[in-house]
């Protein structure tokens, strides 16, 4: 028997690797991100739809309209037994234009030749299938460093009463100490830090964090029942005002390393995004999971979603004389509050409730 026919007739020594080596399968994990999760999350997105205004250019811009606040300083003194029947303060509602354009997406591809499907010792559906899956895997992991390089350029202001801020980058971050100066053991203020700037920001719902390892560690350590012994229980006190923090290791490099975090809450960060494949003028050969499949002559274009996060990517499936291309594209972006929601003389000026925090330990 020749080398060749033992390879096509695929021996039991051909095994899947994980089976030899791995509990799992380490090349199809995916590693956390738990703020691109809550980004695309029912939590973040609930009761928002996007809606991509129609137009022949390729920006596309979504209008928003909102009020701002109205400063205590603008009430006039009036005597209650005089009446009073007219306004005269006009006050319009302020837009916000948000866009994504199509042209700055990016793609993964792959080409199968016809004898990869004779020698792959798997069915045809099965071995397609996994190839899309993990260009779908790659496409995902994309979007996530996108989004949160590109969240980082959101952050906004704490309210102007909180203190001690660090300027990074041109930004206050809420500055604070996990561990006691000069010492390795724990600062038990930091969690009231926190919290007092949440409180000062008018944070309206538990907040989220999502941190480097530095300030998850510090709570990790709360929960463990850090400082009883000092006479503070912080791990009763985490149980009694709650607060979820997540290490997300994307951000925090996108942030400038483990010292740093974010804190939020839901739909403060909004990610938008553009799938061309369900806007084309073909003919619609079927309908796999509510979505549209257009074909051509050599050709299969749909837009699926990750399972794992919904993340919509175009797929495209173009079969040559056998060879079969797979091509995955994504095109995402994600925007935040206005930033004057607040009046620049209100002390929450430029506050979006999406702010930074900074662990400075010396």
């Amino acid at each position: 028997m020749s080398g060749s026919n033992l390879i096509a007739n695929c021996p039991d020594i051909q095994d899947e690797l994980n089976n030899y080596f791995l509990e799992c399968d380490a090349s199809a994990l995916r590693q956390p991100a738990p703020f691109f999760d809550f980004l695309w999350s029912d939590l973040n997105r609930s009761g928002i739809q996007q809606m991509i205004a129609p137009g022949g250019g390729k920006i596309k811009k979504v209008v928003l309209r909102y009020d701002q606040l109205i400063m205590e300083d603008e009430a006039t003194e009036v005597n209650m037994l005089e009446k009073s029947c007219t306004a005269e303060t006009k006050r319009g509602e302020l837009t916000e234009s948000y866009t994504i354009d199509p042209s700055s997406g990016f793609q993964f591809e792959e080409l199968i030749s016809a004898a990869d499907y004779a020698y792959g010792c798997k069915s045809t559906e099965w071995y397609l299938a996994k190839k899309i899956q993990k260009l779908i895997d790659a496409t995902v992991r994309k979007a996530q460093t996108v989004l949160a390089e590109r969240a980082v350029a959101l952050v906004g202001n704490w309210d102007a009463e909180v203190d001690p801020v660090v300027d990074v980058g041109g930004v206050d971050f809420l500055k604070v100490a996990t561990k006691k100066t000069g010492s390795s053991d724990i600062n038990p203020g930091a969690f009231e830090d926190i919290d007092a700037a949440a409180l000062l920001t008018n944070f309206c719902t538990t907040p989220l964090i999502f941190s480097g390892t530095s300030l998850w560690k510090y709570y990790r350590t709360m929960l463990a029942g850090c400082c009883s012994a000092q006479g503070i229980d912080l791990s009763e006190m985490l149980s009694q005002y709650g607060k979820a923090v997540m290490y997300d290791r994307k951000l925090a490099a996108a942030l400038g390393g483990n010292d740093f975090a974010v804190m939020t809450m839901p739909k403060v960060l909004q990610p938008i995004y553009y799938t061309a494949n369900d806007d084309l003028n073909h003919d619609v050969l079927a309908a796999i999971g509510g979505k549209a499949v257009f074909t051509g002559a050599n050709y299969m274009k749909l837009v699926v979603q990750d399972p794992q996060s919904g993340l919509p990517v175009d797929l495209t499936i173009a079969d040559n004389c056998g060879d079969v291309s797979l091509i995955t594209r994504a095109c995402v972006d994600v925007k935040p509050l206005p930033t004057d929601i607040f009046p620049s003389a209100h002390s929450m000026s430029g506050v979006t409730y999406f702010a930074g925090i900074k662990v400075v330990n010396s």
